[in-house]
């Protein structure tokens, strides 16, 4: 069972008695440090939203109106929270947990309550808009766009540093940590056949007003990825992980480390149809859909739940088709949700696979839909998917 980067003994250790330690440290964009004292904070990752990363810290409000000042969302102020276990040596055993901006600052009074809502560096550019569509795409012709050759992550990695602001495209240069290109989904096939005459001026490339992040996000939907800058800085294109070795054992009783649990079953945020429509120009259409296929859940035994929308970009029918199949994939497991809080095990992330043992029932192996770690508590707040076989989603 990997902790990493904690040590190996937490996996034991937060399971019995321990010591946390924890600390959330602002700075100015220059690196000046912004005194703030703090009564609570919170931390989430979700494998849906975007900001992939959130936060909401607490405390009295600063005597001194220089550091309200200071803590204005629009100057790129930093936040940095690490987390921690105290080891039986006595060692603190803590690293960095997230690295985020100020989104907003509110001042409560009578209460004296200062709330400093944090978020991950989607949030700084995710209203990058371009004064032009074609700026941010490298030239295919003279149209500026990503025809069919081009390459996932080189599309990424290109636009990404547009965006940002970068000069190059390499770690030191892409703020703040980089684009992991390594480990990027490179596939080709996702933009428009340049050998189709009739489809050249429609290569694909982000639309007036669209902001860019979306646009990015569009491209790891057609290739069935996942887009997002994870809790450290690191912009990612990758397949969503299908389940695997567990990382935690959450169980009730004398030995276990579950405080509270809600199982909930629903049809709502729940699909096993999944149809889109994308028109454009004046007479160009393309209907794309996917669905549940085999198992309990599919439309003729389980009732069609359709997930529907209405988009404007050129798309061809294959790409169509995976888009929904990306879609589908992220609504047909979500039938049946456990949500719990535990002892914090600070090295869980969406996607890992947890084995949960409640008061009744076997042992089940689910996958993280997302966590919030309550720092000042010491717990966490898992909620939990059951994975689905990807062959059940067809389209």
């Amino acid at each position: 069972m990997s902790t990493a980067p904690w040590d190996p003994s937490t996996a034991e250790l937060y399971t019995a008695a321990h010591a946390q330690q924890f600390s959330v440290t602002f700075t100015t964009a220059a690196g000046t440090p912004i005194p703030v004292d703090v009564s609570t904070a919170e931390v989430t990752m979700d494998r849906s939203w975007s900001p992939y990363c959130q936060g909401v810290i607490t405390g009295p409000v600063p005597d001194d109106q220089a550091i309200l000042d200071a803590l204005d969302p629009r100057r790129m102020v930093r936040c940095t929270v690490t987390a921690g276990y105290v080891l039986t040596n006595g060692v603190q055993d803590v690293h960095p947990l997230a690295v985020l901006y100020l989104a907003a600052r509110d001042v409560d009074r009578p209460s004296n309550t200062l709330t400093l809502s944090v978020q991950g560096p989607e949030f700084v550019w995710d209203r990058y808009i371009p004064n032009s569509p074609a700026s941010i795409c490298p030239g295919v012709s003279n149209l500026q766009g990503y025809d069919d050759n081009a390459l996932s992550d080189d599309a990424v990695a290109y636009s990404l540093a547009v965006i940002t602001g970068a000069s190059t495209i390499d770690a030191a240069t892409i703020p703040p940590a980089g684009f992991d290109k390594a480990g990027a989904v490179s596939v080709a096939g996702w933009g428009w056949k340049t050998s189709e005459p009739e489809a050249l001026p429609e290569i694909y490339r982000p639309s007036y007003g669209q902001a860019s992040l979306d646009f990015l996000r569009e491209i790891a939907a057609r290739i069935e990825a996942w887009f997002y800058c994870d809790e450290l800085g690191i912009w990612h294109l990758t397949y969503p992980p299908g389940p695997g070795s567990a990382v935690a054992l959450l169980q009730v009783g004398a030995t276990g480390t579950i405080i509270d649990s809600v199982t909930e079953m629903t049809r709502d945020d729940w699909a096993n149809h999944v149809n889109i429509v994308w028109t454009w120009d004046t007479n160009k259409l393309v209907v794309g859909y996917s669905e549940v296929i085999s198992g309990p859940y599919t439309p003729a035994a389980a009732g069609r739940v359709t997930y529907y929308e209405d988009r404007d970009t050129p798309i061809t029918q294959a790409i169509a088709t995976r888009v929904c199949r990306t879609i589908l994939k992220k609504l047909a497991p979500g039938g049946r949700i456990i949500t719990l809080t535990s002892a914090a095990a600070y090295w869980v992330r969406p996607y890992d696979t947890v084995t949960i043992q409640l008061p009744t029932g076997p042992q089940e192996r689910h996958q993280v839909a997302s966590v919030t770690y309550r720092l000042h508590e010491g717990s966490m707040q898992l909620t939990t998917f059951l994975p689905i076989d990807p062959a059940s989603i067809g389209g």
